[in-house]
C-alpha cells in the first residue's frame, strides 16, 4: 500500500482509538505535572473521589462503575490502605464493603487545589463548551461494551 494511499489518511485523521489514546496522554501529562507535589498522583485522587461519592459501598459496585476488574482495583487499593476503610459485607463475609476514612476526605481536601489547577489548564484549552461536549462524549464510549 503506498504512502498516499486515501485510506491511509482516512484512518490516520478519523481513527478514534488513535486520537482518544493521544489526547488521554497529553490529558494525563497535565493531570500528572499539577500533582506533581501532592501527596497522591491523579489516578490514586480519582479513586479516592470514586469511594467517597459511592461509599460505603461493595467492591464489586466500585469496580463495575470503574469498569476495572476487581483484582485491579484491588491492587490499587492497596496503595490507599490508610485512606480508604475495608470492611466485610455483614450480608456476606466474603464480599469487601469499601468507605472513604476521616484521613481520605482530608487527603482529598489538601490535593483538590492540585485537581483544579489541571482542570483550569485543561478547560482553557476546550472552553467550558467543550469539556461539556468532551464528557458527553466519553460518557457515550464508555457505555460500549
Amino acid at each position: 500500500m503506498p504512502s498516499n494511499d486515501p485510506i491511509l489518511a482516512t484512518i490516520s485523521e478519523s481513527c478514534l482509538f488513535l486520537h482518544v489514546r493521544r489526547a488521554s496522554r497529553v490529558v494525563s501529562q497535565v493531570y500528572e505535572q499539577a500533582f506533581a507535589e501532592s501527596e497522591l498522583p491523579p489516578a490514586q485522587f480519582m479513586l479516592l473521589i470514586a469511594v467517597a461519592r459511592m461509599g460505603p459501598a461493595p467492591l464489586t459496585v466500585v469496580a463495575d462503575r470503574l469498569q476495572l476488574d476487581r483484582t485491579t482495583l484491588t491492587r490499587n487499593l492497596a496503595a490507599l490502605e490508610e485512606w480508604i476503610e475495608v470492611s466485610s459485607d455483614p450480608a456476606d463475609r466474603r464480599s469487601k464493603i469499601l468507605a472513604i476514612s476521616g484521613a481520605g476526605l482530608a487527603a482529598i481536601e489538601r490535593c483538590t487545589p492540585a485537581w483544579e489547577k489541571a482542570q483550569a489548564q485543561v478547560t482553557a484549552q476546550l472552553g467550558e463548551v467543550g469539556v461539556g461536549v468532551a464528557l458527553a462524549a466519553l460518557n457515550q464510549l464508555s457505555a460500549l461494551e
